[in-house]
This record gives structure tokens, C-alpha cells and sequence, in this order.
């Protein structure tokens, strides 16, 4: 639903926050929800829950807590932990320093027509 979201609203104009002045990065966040485009989205990140229990233990939790969110037993040091710019979310956000011209942050697998471009 993120990535296809409209950063216009129905009427084809720039968000509004709540007290109806241009809504800016963080009130726009994804944008509105268009569930036309979410049935034909294109492209899609391929997470699973268990994606997240690395991401959960490397933020701090408990095996307690990230079991509770689970539904299951949960031991951290199993599963090993992950950094937020390695979770496959479809926010990114690079730094890039030095010599460092690019980086490979998400995959994404194409359920769209077969020749297309993103």
C-alpha cells in the first residue's frame, strides 16, 4: 500500500495536514491510500513476518517481547539481528560518503507486465 500510494489527494491537489496548510514530508508520510493501484501494484518487497524478529531483537527487545509480537518462543541470538537500512521496508533512506556512489538497499520482485520500467 506505500508504494503505491498518490501523493495528491482525490482532487488532484497536494496534501493538507489537519489544519488544512500544505502537509509537508513527515504529515505526507506515504501518501493517500489508492487501492486501485494496491490490486496492480507492480512491484512488491517480499517480507515475511519472521523478516522482522532479526530487526526486533537487534532494536533491543527481550526474546520475551519479540515472542509476544511472534506468538511463539523467540530466542535472539537464533535469529541474529539486522539494521534498519537492511530490513527490505519500502522507506529508504542512504547515506552515501566518500567514494560510495550507490548502494543496493531493497529487492523487489515484479508481478507487473514484463517489460517494464520503475
Amino acid at each position: 500500500m506505500m508504494t503505491t500510494a498518490d501523493l495528491l489527494n482525490v482532487e488532484g491537489k497536494p496534501i493538507n495536514n489537519q489544519q488544512l496548510a500544505l502537509a509537508d514530508l513527515f504529515a505526507t508520510g506515504s501518501g493517500h491510500v489508492n487501492p486501485s493501484k494496491a490490486n496492480d501494484p507492480g512491484l512488491v518487497y517480499d517480507n515475511q513476518p519472521d523478516d522482522y524478529i532479526p530487526y526486533l531483537c537487534g532494536l533491543g527487545y527481550t526474546d520475551t517481547q519479540v515472542g509476544i509480537l511472534a506468538h511463539r518462543s523467540i530466542t535472539c541470538k537464533d535469529y541474529g539481528t539486522i539494521l534498519e537500512q537492511d530490513l527490505n521496508y519500502p522507506l529508504i533512506s542512504v547515506t552515501l560518503r566518500g567514494d560510495v556512489h550507490s548502494q543496493t538497499v531493497r529487492t523487489v520482485t515484479n508481478v507487473g507486465e514484463a517489460h517494464s520500467c520503475y
